[in-house]
């Protein structure tokens, strides 16, 4: 649902600029604190005797996203509680239920204290809407849902099914960053499609740990659990954002702020963007390779929404890199204004084609302007791209058809290593620190296909 989900008008140029010098330090580190007791942010009240409050509202929009949103909000839904059993089943543990009112919103109350991931419900006649609550609950705190919609029910929904298998690795932030809007609309009230959706996820969770732990990306279980933390924190404050939103353009920085947040995830873990930018990599391939049964629309629904992603990592990682190479304010505004061209360009695609030509295009307006940051003739840009091309070459026959998580982790690795020692072979002339910038740029551009 959330940090997948980049609108349509992507602010890519400003955001950067406005948020760069401070990321570079810490992004958000005074929203987003890493190991805290709980995953709550601005809780209202603090009266430990009385019940633990859920506040949201339900609509019948499909999702968050602009085109499909509505802002029809139900009246006169019975909304309860709920836990979800090991079995996936929900058990009611609200105290009563209660009735939205004529905007859509309740407020439901428990005596559930200190538990997360409940789930809100609400009926009307023979439609149902639900949502996981990931703040934890508490006595005397009033908490937050996000709006329940087409979007967050089927979320829910893959939720239970994923608790029922018994994975523990999956995390709502694993279930909510994949599903959008499109993809629910092409899976919601199917049982077969929402059992493959949710197991094509848990084979991306499963990918995500071994790319972030792998050799090229360094990272530690330890890291990864700051990763974790700082997710959940990040979909906490993204659910009461959205609960809020009054208007389209508090719902885009309310996204637009989550996505930033989980970028600083990985700097507060020790690593940095171009790592999520290699995980992401990874496991969205094993994503994709093993969601075919899903049907056509909903593949490339998600990988629509994929792409949307890395565009804005790789656009993240690209800025951050040609500042650290002393690029110059010109060239900083080319490589904004080709982001800017790629997010509308892969925003506006019907097909997998339109998306790998917007890359492509990008993939040449940012090459161009390494080489003439880093000071290069084209001859050397032409040598390091045709030897990644043989690179490339491999991991594509190594990963196309596979849906197994360690052949395709293990090919992206060796991607990443071979790249990486070729622009370092050719770069001899260049600073560790361009040589490893230039290697970074180079490996994100050329992963996709």
């Amino acid at each position: 649902m959330r940090s997948i989900q980049i609108q349509d008008k992507v602010k890519s140029g400003s955001m950067l600029n406005k948020y760069l010098p401070v990321l570079l330090v810490s992004l958000f580190s005074v929203i987003f604190v890493i190991g805290c007791s709980d995953n709550n942010n601005n809780p209202v009240g603090n009266n430990p005797d009385s019940p633990s409050k859920v506040q949201g509202k339900a609509t019948d929009n499909s999702g968050f996203q602009k085109s499909r949103s509505t802002n029809s909000n139900i009246e006169g839904a019975t909304v309860i509680l709920a836990r979800v059993k090991a079995d996936g089943s929900l058990e009611t543990v609200s105290n009563a239920s209660v009735q939205t009112d004529v905007s859509g919103q309740y407020t439901v109350e428990t005596n559930v204290d200190g538990e997360s991931n409940l789930v809100v419900v609400a009926t009307k006649g023979s439609s149902k809407w639900e949502a996981v609550v990931s703040s934890t609950v508490k006595n005397g705190i009033t908490v937050y849902a996000p709006p329940m919609n087409d979007e967050t029910t089927v979320e829910a929904g893959v939720y239970a099914s994923i608790k029922a298998s018994g994975d523990v690795n999956v995390t709502f932030a694993d279930i909510a960053s994949t599903i959008n809007s499109e993809i629910a609309t092409q899976v919601k009230g199917n049982a077969s499609a929402m059992a493959d959706l949710a197991a094509s996820i848990k084979a991306e969770a499963e990918a995500k740990v071994k790319a972030f732990t792998g050799s090229e990306v360094g990272g530690t279980q330890a890291k990864w659990q700051i990763i974790a933390n700082a997710r959940a924190q990040a979909q906490t404050q993204l659910d009461r954002d959205l609960f809020l939103a009054s208007s389209q353009s508090e719902i885009d920085a309310a996204f637009e702020s989550y996505t930033n947040a989980t970028i600083n995830a990985y700097n507060t873990a020790g690593s940095d963007a171009s790592a999520y930018g290699k995980v992401v990599e990874a496991s969205s391939r094993v994503f994709i390779n093993n969601a075919t049964s899903i049907s056509s629309s909903a593949q490339f629904a998600a990988k629509k929404r994929i792409a949307l992603l890395k565009a804005k990592i790789i656009n993240y990682v690209v800025q951050v890199k040609f500042t650290a190479m002393g690029a110059s304010q010109t060239q900083l505004n080319t490589v904004i204004s080709a982001a800017a061209t790629l997010y509308a360009s892969i925003s506006a695609s019907s097909t997998s084609s339109e998306i790998i030509t917007a890359f492509d295009n990008y993939h040449t307006t940012v090459v161009n302007e390494l080489r003439v940051t880093l000071g290069l003739d084209a001859t050397t840009t032409t040598t390091i791209e045709s030897n990644i091309a043989v690179f490339k070459s491999e991991l594509k026959s190594s990963v196309f058809a596979s849906a197994s998580t360690d052949v395709i982790v293990n090919a992206y690795m060796k991607f990443y290593s071979d790249v990486k020692a070729g622009v370092e072979a050719i770069l001899t002339s260049s600073s560790q620190t361009e040589v490893n910038a230039a290697a970074q740029i180079f490996i994100l551009l050329n992963a996709q296909f």
